[in-house]
């Protein structure tokens, strides 16, 4: 059964496609390791408004009323289903990781498609090491 995964994975996997998983997962596994992501926006409390949406979004809504954060539901529905299926601190990781790695694909991709493979690269560890993105992860 093991020789027919790696059969139907490596089968089709040329260097190129080697180097793009490897540059799109190793970049958003470095980046979110290396660079500071604190959150500082109003006060330091964004992040407690988003932990009380995610963990109890009717009764927060309810008690807050329709806000800014409240309309976040694209960040709120999938942080609350990463928090059910992986737990608190490790959800937390893997949505900011997986939202990662999708943008560097995109990035990677698009650069690698109309520059070349170097300049996709390149684009790629910039998007990954930039701390504008990485804050609003």
């Amino acid at each position: 059964m093991m020789q027919v995964w790696k059969e139907l994975i490596f089968r089709n996997l040329t260097p190129a496609t080697a180097v793009s998983i490897f540059v799109v997962v190793g970049f958003a596994g470095l980046g979110l390791l290396v660079v500071p992501a604190t959150l500082n926006q109003a006060g330091g409390l964004d992040a407690y408004f988003y932990a009380a949406y995610t963990h109890d979004y009717g009764g927060t809504l309810h008690r807050f009323g329709p806000t800014y954060y409240s309309t976040r539901i694209a960040y709120i529905f999938p942080e609350y289903l990463f928090e059910t299926i992986f737990g608190a601190t490790l959800g937390y990781h893997l949505l900011r990781f997986v939202a990662l790695a999708a943008a560097t694909a995109a990035v990677f991709g698009i650069a690698r498609r109309y520059y070349g493979s170097a300049p996709a690269i390149l684009a790629a560890a910039w998007l990954c090491f930039s701390p504008w993105l990485l804050r609003s992860l």
